[in-house]
């Protein structure tokens, strides 16, 4: 058999050679016109079958890669939501946590991260496949899923921009709070997933900055609302756009205006040897503690919203606020605690809105103008009192006051009216060193109780008991409370 066959291939292949020698040679042996054109067109008939060849089949290994890699992010997903405990997460996140490599695959989530669409593009075709239909398919025009647009996958065709967050100390916060490590980039993607719920060792780096932390970049990070109940040091007021609450802020390296996005803070601290020459807070609704000013730099606190504050102080300190000159609080209806504003520059102190305090003291020769025409109580508890000592008043008018623990109005040269026309009832009263006051018959109309024993000093500019207001007058007969001067 074997015999047979190779004498066939033998005849064979010189029935070959006869016919190629008669193709491509005339009779005289030498190759002629019509034999080139010949072996031209038959060499480009095979180079076309191998160029078809190769057209074809590159496309068809590109797309059945695409639809390949839309496979992969069926299992990544999966592992994903078991280790965010049941969401998913887009390309970046994917690629952070080295389950999915860098690529050309793009995928998007909502906003909830309850499902995924994903998009592939090779050689000319978009595929795409979703978290309710895994298998992949030709996208067609308008085609759309109920998770998310289809084109919020095929925005991020470039590469995953990168999140800004130049501080270190809060650079290196934001990755411990993601469980990143510092060979990991921070990416617009982690923003996104940076939230209240998650900040606890942000929170902590930022506490620890004592010497002020730089929070550019956190505005981007939108679920991060708070920066809890601790201490911040500010080094301006870049990255606190969509921060809504605080602990104690302070201000150790602010230079010149600060506004202040809060709504809520515990206290704010503006100490002496701070930069802040105006403290803005417009949204700012309640303060839990103090606001303490101690600076001989600034000049206005406007907190036209604030409604409830522990304390405002702005005491005499080893530099008192002498440059303090505007304080807007109008919204403020209840000091806890009390305002106490001693040395300041304020001249005019409105407080329309008033209505309760724990205790107030005013004192310093610039202020001429006081208003506080609501405020019906001070209930700060024993020991508490109103002290109006050392002003610029002309005049001083609690028309809507009705009880007041002790009230010390002393050594106001320029105080010439003192009216409580609602007040009913005092612990101790103390008039004493006022030049030029006198009550008259209207200063205590409705004065029925004074429960302190002691004295009563009032200095007035008539000579006889009988000027006193007849209420008053028939208290110090009763009880025996007496320093008429």
């Amino acid at each position: 058999m074997h015999t047979i066959i190779s004498s066939r291939v033998r005849s064979a292949i010189a029935r070959l050679r006869s016919e190629r020698s008669t193709l491509f040679t005339a009779e005289s042996g030498v190759v002629d016109l019509a034999s080139i054109m010949v072996g031209i067109l038959v060499i480009g008939i095979i180079a076309g079958v191998i160029a078809a060849t190769i057209v074809g089949v590159v496309p068809w290994a590109q797309q059945q890669a695409a639809q390949s890699s839309l496979r992969g992010v069926v299992d990544a997903q999966a592992i994903a939501r078991i280790n965010s405990g049941g969401t998913y997460t887009d390309s970046a996140g994917l690629q952070a946590a080295k389950l999915l490599p860098a690529s050309d695959l793009h995928v998007a989530t909502d906003a909830s991260g309850r499902c995924w669409v994903a998009t592939a593009t090779a050689a000319g075709k978009t595929y795409m496949a979703w978290s309710g239909d895994t298998n992949p398919t030709i996208l067609t025009d308008g085609q759309n899923t109920p998770c998310a647009p289809i084109t919020a996958a095929e925005e991020t065709s470039d590469p995953a921009p990168t999140w800004a967050v130049p501080d270190a100390v809060v650079a290196a916060g934001v990755r411990a709070s993601l469980g990143l490590d510092a060979s990991q980039p921070l990416l617009l993607s982690h923003a996104a997933t940076l939230a209240d719920s998650n900040d606890g060792p942000l929170l902590t780096a930022i506490k620890g900055a004592t010497s002020g932390v730089d929070l550019s970049g956190l505005e981007l990070a939108k679920g991060v609302t708070k920066l809890g109940v601790g201490a911040v040091t500010l080094k301006s007021e870049n990255g606190l756009g969509n921060i809504t609450s605080a602990g104690t802020v302070y201000f150790n390296s602010v230079k010149g205006a600060i506004s202040l996005p809060f709504t809520s803070v515990t206290s704010i601290q503006v100490r002496d040897g701070d930069g802040v020459t105006e403290l803005s807070a417009p949204a700012l609704k309640s303060v839990t503690n103090v606001i303490n000013v101690t600076s001989s730099a600034i000049t206005a606190i406007k907190a036209p919203s604030l409604s409830t504050v522990g304390s405002i102080s702005a005491l005499s300190a080893a530099t008192p606020a002498t440059a303090l000159k505007t304080l807007d609080l109008s919204a403020l209806s209840t000091a806890t605690v009390g305002i106490f504003l001693q040395g300041t520059g304020v001249t005019d102190l409105s407080l329309p809105s008033l209505t309760q305090a724990g205790s107030m003291s005013l004192g310093g020769a610039s202020l001429a103008s006081l208003e506080v025409p609501k405020l019906t109580a001070f209930d700060g508890g024993p020991g508490s009192a109103v002290t109006i000592k050392g002003t610029g008043l002309a005049s001083v008018d609690f028309s809507a006051l009705t009880s007041a623990e002790d009230l010390y109005v002393q050594q106001n040269k320029s105080l010439m009216s003192a009216r409580f026309p609602a007040l009913k009832s005092a612990g101790y009263l103390n008039f004493s060193n006022n030049p030029v006051l006198d009550l008259g018959t209207s200063g205590f109309p409705a004065l029925k109780t004074l429960s302190k024993a002691g004295s009563m000093g009032v200095t007035w500019i008539a000579s006889s008991p009988t000027a006193l207001p007849i209420t008053v007058h028939d208290l110090i007969k009763a009880t025996g409370i007496w320093g008429y001067n």
